[in-house]
């Protein structure tokens, strides 16, 4: 069945478009202004007003890890998640979980000072402190990088796509080159490959500007999404491809339910929220709490 990819440029939703890219099934994008977000058309898909979605015939599926666990259970060729109960997924876990509670929230107090504090001080010592400890938490990750190619070992897998994606949120400070070398020589990894470029490309172009070649089948805007009919497979070779695909999901159904079935994340946890303008809009948590926060300390 067709897919359709909901996304929102220079948010964490680059990672499942990068996932897509390396799955190599067919999908479909649809791309949502920030100013859309709220818009009455995509709260019909998503009323969280949030970026990513993931519609699937007549399901949507939404929160960052939730889809990209679902389309690396559903992906051609290389897996892109280890196999459940063995250390490398356990590792996997644990660095998704990390980019979710420890570093997400943080850049969501940078880029979002003002929701929690009125005063410039107090917004100016929010975003200091944040940036302190996203530095901490960024060494974490450079030494976890070490000698590897990816986070956790030699193939790119899911967490690499979204820490690629989360990285560009702090580039304008940071020098990944003289102070993080091997997030660095990660980054450059990264920027090398073909999914990777072909998923900044269409981020960065107008929608009308880019080729639906390869796995891309399609590629509008939230605002022409209910003028057209539901999103069908476009070519013949789709629904062969889609068979194949159907016949792999009965497991990661499964997964997808447990997913689903968990607690929410909070604004700005990289477990299906983007540390952006989309989300900070709807972000409310206290002066203190983002203090402790942007400080480090335990609640």
């Amino acid at each position: 069945m067709a897919k359709m990819f909901f996304y929102c440029p220079r948010t964490s939703s680059l990672a499942g478009q990068i996932v897509l890219e390396w799955c190599g099934r067919a999908y479909q994008l649809c791309r949502v202004p920030y100013e859309e977000l709220h818009g009455a058309d995509y709260l019909q898909i998503n009323p969280r007003g949030k970026v990513p979605s993931l519609k699937v015939g007549d399901r949507v599926v939404r929160e960052n890890i939730a889809i990209l666990t679902y389309l690396a259970r559903r992906g051609k060729g290389t897996p892109l998640m280890a196999d459940y109960g063995t250390p490398a997924a356990d590792a996997e876990l644990e660095w998704l979980s990390f980019l979710a509670t420890e570093v997400a929230p943080l850049f969501l107090i940078q880029f979002g000072a003002s929701r929690f504090a009125e005063s410039d001080a107090t917004q100016a010592e929010l975003v200091a402190g944040a940036r302190t400890q996203l530095s901490a938490k960024l060494a974490e990750l450079d030494a976890q990088i070490g000698e590897r190619s990816t986070v956790t070992g030699d193939t790119k897998t899911i967490l690499d796509a979204l820490f690629f994606a989360m990285l560009r949120w702090c580039d304008a400070y940071v020098d990944f080159e003289k102070d993080l070398p091997n997030v660095h020589r990660f980054q450059q990894t990264m920027l090398a490959d073909p999914g990777v470029q072909r998923a900044l490309e269409i981020e960065s172009a107008d929608v009308a500007d880019i080729e639906t070649t390869g796995a891309l089948r399609k590629h509008i805007v939230i605002t022409d999404l209910f003028k057209e009919p539901a999103p069908e497979a476009d070519k013949a070779g789709d629904t062969e491809a889609d068979a194949s695909e159907e016949a792999d999901t009965l497991d990661a159904d499964a997964l997808d339910t447990a997913s689903d079935a968990g607690p929410e994340s909070e604004p700005g946890d990289a477990g299906g929220e983007d540390a952006s303008a989309a989300e900070i809009a709807e972000a409310k948590v206290p002066t203190d709490e983002a203090r402790a926060i942007a400080k480090g300390e335990e609640e």
